[in-house]
């Protein structure tokens, strides 16, 4: 593609040769007498655009390398995963936090586009106090199968309508408003299923060696987060090089 843009010079020089063809006192002389110019000008334009074909590419033309270390990590004690026949992506996701709430809607796209190769998976950030009762309520909604409409609001909620709804009364109202009796809300919200589900998800945290989100986690293998991609979009790529490599 390069030499391509050589051609505009070659026909410069053809056509200046033809000028001083053209302007010579001399024209009776026969036209031989010139072919070693044109053969000469011919030449170097053929070698520059071989020269430049070959030219070694720069950094924008090289593909995007991806190291361990760098780009992503492997887990010291890999964890088992939950998704057996697909390559697991756990998505390791805070309510409060606003990188979590920005990678939510990429990291749903981009798993919808990987054609059944991959199982999203999320687990609620649960270090902390003020996590705890997020975490209670993700796994509430999805006790009773609302969480496709509930976790989006709660995160629009939160990161839109500047509103925190932290405590059991607070979240039985938010509930509550998007079709969810309080008495129903708060059987599920204090049942051992979903304080069972909350330590579980502490103890995979723990496994992983996450200790912030957004975090995700490959195959229960990798871990790739925006601090160590330095964007989401460099994240999404290094997900796309690991599902590559096939982890």
């Amino acid at each position: 593609r390069s030499s391509l843009k050589q051609i505009p010079l070659f026909v410069a020089a053809l056509a200046l040769t033809s000028a001083v063809l053209a302007a010579s006192p001399n024209q009776a002389v026969s036209l031989f007498g010139y072919l070693p110019l044109i053969a000469a000008v011919v030449g170097v334009a053929v070698l520059a655009a071989v020269i430049i074909s070959n030219r070694p590419a720069s950094a924008s033309d090289m593909p995007a390398e991806f190291e361990q270390g760098s780009d992503y990590l492997r887990l010291r004690y890999p964890q088992p995963t939950s998704t057996p026949g697909s390559i697991e992506i756990v998505e390791v996701f805070s309510y409060l936090d606003p990188d979590s709430y920005q990678l939510a809607p990429l990291i749903q796209r981009w798993a919808r586009e990987q054609n059944h190769r991959v199982e999203l998976v999320r687990v609620p950030f649960t270090l902390g106090e003020q996590h705890h009762n997020y975490a209670k309520a993700y796994y509430t909604a999805r006790a009773l199968c609302t969480t496709e409409s509930i976790h989006g609001a709660l995160l629009d909620t939160i990161h839109l309508s500047n509103h925190k709804p932290e405590s059991e009364d607070q979240l039985a109202e938010f509930f509550n408003d998007h079709g969810i009796d309080p008495a129903v809300f708060r059987n599920t919200f204090n049942a051992s299923t979903t304080l069972t589900s909350v330590r579980k998800a502490q103890l995979l945290l723990k496994g992983y060696g996450v200790e912030a989100a957004p975090a995700i986690i490959v195959n229960g293998t990798y871990l790739v987060t925006e601090t160590l991609s330095g964007s989401q979009t460099r994240l999404l790529e290094t997900l796309d090089y690991l599902i590559a490599q096939k982890c």
